[in-house]
């Protein structure tokens, strides 16, 4: 089949115009008396008609031969403009689904057929000759077209191939960084709450030896226990905080950001919000990127960094929000074992890599830095992408 639906679409008008000329050049003919001429020009539409019915049904390898066959009918009613179309169409198709060879096969069966046409209704051999020449060149562009459409498709087709493998990569990738960012998660896990629940562990059961002989002993073993356990509580809250950080979908702007900025001071953190300019109406997808920033960064805080402090500006400029996030303390990063010199740019994990190609989709610019006081989520975008 055609490549694309709007080029269906535009020989299904093609055709339809053709057989409305095929059809007025049968009634001025019919007016001449010519009436078998007007019973092979109809029957030539009918098996045009035909013909391209079952092209569009899937019947590829059918309908050329047929157009052909039909175009041949309709020569008879016309001038030969109508006809030479039909037998452009069915060579070009012929091509796209057969092969240049077939193509070439029928396009010399045409020519000397409407040579034999021309001949036998002009008896002229100048006229013959001429005929045929401008037969030839029309056929030619009919291949040409033929084999355009053909390259056209194998290319959507490898296309398609390339795009299948290219999503099937990502889809690879997208599952090792997220089984390593689970391995990670669950070692960090394992060793900060692993570590107080030994605590504790130990606490409660020196207390249960000494119990009875030294009482002020186990008391104070108890009450170590009862403050590691509030250490470990507080500590699981953050992880499950930053394993599942909360969403505001009916917030935008500086609203959103100063709401899920809220959710995270529970945690211990300290997070402020400014802005500086006046804020502008925010597209969807800026609106998400800013909140996505803002998100990733206090989740990796919470997650990988010793920071207490988190400062979130937004600076509003002609037509672009810049936002800025920065902590004082801690690794570069999702769980990055080592952090790079104040003001060298840093690679993040699969979170902080989204929002460096979403930033670049949307027309700006994003990057994480370490400067002498901490970890820098920087991110520029324009103000209404996505509206």
């Amino acid at each position: 089949m055609l490549t694309t639906r709007r080029a269906r679409i535009l020989v299904d008008v093609f055709v339809g115009l053709q057989v409305l000329l095929t059809l007025v050049s049968a009634v001025i003919v019919a007016a001449e008396g010519m009436w078998r001429e007007v019973g092979l020009g109809l029957a030539g539409t009918v098996v045009v008609i035909v013909a391209w019915v079952s092209y569009r049904r899937g019947r590829s390898r059918v309908a050329p031969p047929l157009l052909l066959v039909g175009a041949f009918g309709t020569a008879f009613t016309d001038t030969g403009v109508v006809s030479v179309g039909f037998m452009m169409l069915a060579l070009a198709i012929m091509v796209l689904e057969v092969g240049l060879r077939a193509g070439l096969w029928a396009a010399g069966a045409v020519v000397v057929g409407l040579a034999a046409l021309t001949w036998s209704v002009r008896e002229s051999w100048a006229a013959v000759l001429f005929q045929t020449i401008g037969n030839v060149v029309v056929m030619t562009l009919g291949l040409i077209v033929g084999l355009t459409l053909r390259q056209i498709r194998a290319e959507q087709v490898e296309n398609q191939r390339l795009l299948r493998e290219l999503r099937a990569a990502i889809d690879t990738e997208k599952e090792l960084m997220l089984a390593d960012e689970r391995a990670r998660s669950a070692r960090e896990l394992h060793d900060g709450l692993g570590h107080r629940l030994t605590l504790i562990s130990m606490s409660l059961e020196y207390a249960r030896r000494v119990r009875g002989r030294d009482d002020a002993q186990a008391w104070s073993e108890v009450e170590n226990a009862q403050v590691e356990a509030k250490d470990a509580l507080a500590y699981m809250r953050r992880w499950v905080r930053a394993l599942n950080p909360p969403r505001e979908p009916n917030l935008e702007g500086i609203a959103a950001l100063e709401a899920i900025a809220d959710s995270f001071r529970g945690t211990g953190l300290t997070v402020r919000v400014a802005q500086n300019g006046d804020e502008q109406q925010l597209g969807k997808d800026a609106s998400l990127f800013a909140y996505r920033l803002v998100q990733e960064g206090l989740t990796n805080v919470l997650r990988h960094s010793a920071a207490d402090q988190v400062a979130i500006t937004v600076n509003w400029r002609e037509g672009r929000m810049e936002i800025e996030l920065r902590d004082n303390g801690g690794a570069v990063g999702e769980g990055t074992p080592e952090s790079p010199p104040p003001g060298q740019a840093a690679d993040g994990g699969f979170g902080l890599r989204s929002l460096s190609e979403r930033a670049r989709e949307l027309g700006g610019s994003f990057e994480v830095k370490r400067d002498d006081d901490g970890v820098v989520l920087q991110g520029s975008i324009p103000v209404g992408s996505g509206v």
